[in-house]
């Protein structure tokens, strides 16, 4: 296996260069063609190449014949994308290898309703999706979740020609969240015709069914001078439930111990709560070790076998989750629309539309409460549904505490988290002579809107803790005691017995469920303006600038009805056994945020051939850039750029960009509310098991990221080898004032380390002093403060090639067209320092980040058909560098293959048949246990490994 990847990595730098640095159409009348197409001698845009008349290279502004950016652009066009994946376009992306970590149904941890990125977030270098800047056509992509990142599911997809990667800072282009790269969605702005398609697909144990169907249309009117087109498309996912696959109902769970500071954990399979049950488990007072049987009798709990932490055990009678989602369900609807009009030969006017429906629904877990935990139960001796037997067996104990997972008797938690999404473009572009010079300008005004929804069905705390604190009336009846204490508080309330499986009505259970709800939306207003063209002649040729600017103002509202900062203030006067710090709701609890921030830039852009023509100087161009960006939150900034493109000689290209390039702060980031969650982990001052409550925050007073990045490389085609093309790029990105929230491993671990000297003690609040290392002082509340605290260090190179051969050229007795390719990504360095106080710490081969990945494929075609064969590799990772993992400590590396056969029909070969199959070997995903607790998540890790196995699409297109 070694040996095979290694040859693999070596060949498979390989990636759709022959397709890298497009062209981007930015006025009507321009062609785009690709390095691959000038390479074969064809011309994607439908004419020879000296037809071009001006080009946009995505990551500069630039426009002028023949410019080539000197930062490295990966391209992929839709019907390359959808060959890798038919389901939709970031699926495909995901594939690639400088994409880690991305966030997707498929990919993310879709167990918590908390969590923003229930749709679709790209995550370049796996550097986070906030850093990685989404445009639509050149044009910012407002975001989608209250946390920032764009859900690529909302974008048009049908009439998407291309999609460019830029792995490279572009922030002196773009402006700011341009830091790690741009991800630059094309459309095809010229479509005329029909165009449409429908596909099925399934995997191979008959689950995650999908659905597909698009249609897309455009004409030509007046003359010529207007066009018209659009799109519609609908895309369906079923969900997959992780008890449906075998390891999903092993229970495999990994569980903790601290010593010396140092976190071990072990993992086992079967395991279980060993403190927990479905019918409800005493953890205080004479009757600790008891669990209540349905119809409320007690009985001893079986212990299982031990586990290296005492929460756990394997098997015996404890609680575990199941029926949790692996795959959560997705639901995408969009429709585009776009008219533009020539007002002159030389001005032409554009307004375009787009909207779109994102759904993702998903079970969650099921209701859970800890003994002593902020969510615990504390049951009085006077409840109304304790037997007589139990009561007479607690003594002269007033109360106990109790632990309970209603798995058998509540209904499931479940999440819907609806994404809807809204954009419209309006602008002018057109052309001028000046100079002696043609010049390319453009006027945008853009206005998004997009308002996400969430919301869970779950037990609201106030009404669940007043219905399990029942009593008996004079008449003997079981009713709520603060009928009896406080009658006007909550009338209607209906008693819930607790004790044992099946206990609790339906009547109970309706009346204390509720549904946690929070709604964000983001609005953002865009006014931009370009102007580009050549201003003399130099030696080696025009000197090229482009300046322009942009104001843009982008707001932030959210609402909740679970916030967190209302808890002290929910009234439980008369409701005994209320816990400390107990939240609105159960599980999901967020906070409000309200903001705005307003940005205006202006930026200058010039392209300087320096030498030409000479010998081993064929040719020689300098590519700078500056903008100022000006934050209402945060004051003046600047970024730029210097890069030089060097060409010796035909076949070989030199490359090399510096840049200064900035993230800022989202709107989240500087104004979330109070946001606190349930936790339940290990503790390592007391060495046990911790139920504490995570609180974060927003902070006003946040900065700018500032991002340094160095990508140098080159491209080399080779004239003694026609059709082959190869690049390599090396990177190296330091980011100072990194936002980030130190979690609570990191916190305890430096604290620890230091023996309680350590400023990130403050942020953990212990109800003892930090001497006592027994369980009573385990922490309660951590305090996790969004600050400009971090350094993130990442350096590695991409290797990518292409080889496009006509077989005849080889042989006369063969036919067809061969094109291999193959792209690799390596990581030379990733490590991070958390803050000013800690160290450097790295991350390279840890978690999601191994040191090569990447993917090699065969595409032949002869006549109408055409076959592909695609060999993708994960890398291998050991599981986490803070914690020492005895067992299963190491990810491996898995490959995949995947089929795609095509036959086109017709006269014109206008419709086509095909049939793609994903993971062709059925490959299982690794045994990684993913969670602390049994059964909630299924064990491996989603997020580099493929979890639905062999999947199977057939589909129709068709073009007129």
């Amino acid at each position: 296996m070694r040996m095979v990847s290694a040859a693999s990595a070596m060949l498979a730098g390989v990636s759709m260069l022959a397709l890298a640095a497009p062209a981007l159409a930015q006025s009507s009348g321009v062609k785009t063609f690709s390095a691959a197409d000038k390479a074969s001698g064809g011309d994607a845009g439908g004419g020879e190449a000296a037809e071009v008349e001006a080009v946009v290279v995505t990551g500069s502004r630039i426009v002028s014949n023949g410019f080539q950016a000197p930062t490295p652009v990966t391209t992929m066009t839709s019907e390359a994308l959808l060959a890798r994946a038919p389901t939709n376009i970031p699926d495909a992306l995901n594939q690639l290898p400088q994409f880690r970590g991305s966030s997707s149904n498929k990919q993310s941890v879709t167990w918590n309703a908390n969590s923003p990125n229930q749709g679709n977030y790209l995550n370049l270098r796996g550097l986070g999706t906030t850093r990685t800047l989404i445009l639509l056509d050149g044009v910012r992509v407002p975001p989608t979740s209250f946390a920032g990142g764009v859900d690529i599911n909302t974008l048009p997809q049908v009439l998407v020609q291309r999609v460019d990667v830029v792995t490279g800072g572009a922030s002196a282009a773009y402006g700011s969240d341009a830091m790690v790269g741009v991800v630059n969605f094309v459309l095809d702005k010229n479509f005329n015709g029909l165009k449409g398609s429908a596909q099925y697909g399934a995997s191979t144990y008959g689950d995650a069914n999908s659905y597909k169907a698009t249609l897309a249309a455009g004409t030509s009117f007046a003359g010529g001078r207007g066009h018209i087109e659009g799109s519609i498309e609908h895309f369906n996912s079923d969900p997959i439930n992780a008890n449906d696959r075998e390891n999903g109902q092993r229970f495999i769970q990994y569980t903790s111990r601290s010593q010396g500071g140092v976190q071990y954990s072990t993992t086992y399979q079967d395991v279980r709560f060993s403190s927990v049950t479905f019918g409800g488990y005493i953890n205080s007072g004479p009757l600790k070790g008891y669990e209540f049987l349905p119809g409320g009798a007690i009985q001893p709990m079986a212990v299982g076998g031990p586990t290296t932490n005492p929460t756990y055990s394997i098997g015996g009678g404890g609680a575990y989750w199941t029926n949790t989602t692996m795959v959560s369900a997705l639901k995408t609807d969009q429709a585009f629309g776009r008219v533009s009009y020539d007002l002159t030969d030389n001005i032409n006017s554009h307004m375009q539309f787009s909207a779109a429906e994102s759904r993702n629904q998903l079970n969650i877990r099921w209701d859970e409460h800890y003994g002593g935990s902020q969510n615990g139960i504390t049951i009085s001796r006077d409840n109304a549904f304790l037997r007589p037997e139990v009561v007479a067996a607690l003594g002269s104990t007033n109360s106990f505490q109790m632990s309970r997972i209603g798995m058998m008797d509540t209904p499931q938690y479940k999440g819907d988290t609806l994404n809807d999404s809204g954009m419209i473009n309006a602008g002018l572009d057109g052309k001028f002579s000046a100079l002696g010079h043609e010049w390319h300008w453009d006027a945008n005004y853009v206005w998004g809107r997009n308002q996400l929804r969430t919301n869970v069905n779950e037990f609201n705390s106030q009404r669940f803790y007043a219905a399990i604190d029942s009593v008996r009336n004079s008449a003997g009846q079981a009713v709520c005691r603060v009928s009896l204490t406080n009658p006007t508080l909550l009338p209607g309330c209906v008693p819930m017995n607790i004790f044992g499986v099946g206990a609790p009505s339906a009547e109970s259970i309706a009346w204390a469920m509720g549904r946690s709800q929070y709604q964000a939306v983001n609005q953002m207003n865009i006014v931009s303006a370009n102007l580009s063209g050549d201003l003399f002649e130099l030696p080696a040729g025009p000197l090229s600038v482009a300046f322009g600017g942009e104001w843009r103002r982008q707001t932030l509202d959210e609402t909740s009805n679970s916030d967190p900062a209302v808890a002290s203030s929910i009234d439980y006067t008369g409701i005994q056994g209320k816990p400390n710090n107990v939240l609105p709701y159960n599980f999901t609890n967020i906070g409000l945020a309200s903001g705005q921030v307003t940005v205006k830039e202006a930026y200058v852009e010039v392209a300087a051939p320096l030498l030409k023509d000479l010998p081993f100087v064929q040719s020689l161009d300098l590519n700078a850039a500056a903008r100022v960006t000006d934050y209402s939150t945060s004051g003046q900034v600047m970024t730029w750029k210097v890069g030089v493109n060097y060409q010796p000689y035909d076949d070989l290209r030199l490359r090399m960009t510096v840049s200064r390039d900035i993230t800022a702060p989202t709107l989240y980031q500087l104004y979330q509310g109070k946001q606190v969650t349930a936790n339940l982990d290990l503790d390592l001052h007391t060495g046990a098991s911790a139920s504490y409550i995570n609180e974060v925050g927003g902070n006003p007073n946040l900065t700018p990221e500032i991002g340094s990045m160095v990508v140098g490389g080159f491209v080399y085609s080779p004239s003694y080898f026609k059709g082959f093309t190869v690049s390599v790029d090396a990177y190296s990105l330091l980011i100072n004032d990194a936002i980030g929230s130190t979690n609570q491993g990191l916190l305890n671990q430096e604290c620890e380390q230091s023996n309680g000297t350590s400023p990130s003690c403050a942020y953990i609040i212990r109800p003892l002093p930090f001497s006592d290392r027994t369980p009573a002082n385990n922490m309660q509340r951590v305090l996790n403060v969004q600050r400009n605290q971090a350094k993130v260090f990442q350096s590695g190179f991409d290797v990518e090639a292409a080889y496009l051969v006509p077989l005849e050229a080889i042989s006369s007795r063969l036919s067809g067209r061969l094109e291999l390719r193959g792209l690799a990504s390596v990581l030379t360095d990733y490590s991070l320092k958390p803050s000013a106080t800690q160290p450097r710490q790295g991350q390279l081969n840890y978690g999601n980040n191994p040191r090569i990945s990447g993917s090699l494929e065969a595409n032949y075609s002869n006549g109408p058909w055409s076959v592909r064969v695609a060999e993708r590799w994960t890398g291998s990772a050991k599981r986490s560098r803070t914690t020492i993992f005895t067992n299963y400590d190491v990810q491996p590396n898995v490959n995949y293959t995947d089929l795609n056969v095509a036959y086109k029909f017709g006269a014109e070969r206008q419709y086509e048949a095909f049939a793609s199959v994903q993971n062709l070997f059925n490959v299982d995903p690794p045994l990684i246990a993913d969670s602390a607790n049994p059964g909630l998540q299924f064990p491996t890790n989603r997020a580099m490994y493929d979890v639905i196995g062999r999947y199977i699409t057939v589909g129709f297109r068709f073009r007129r």
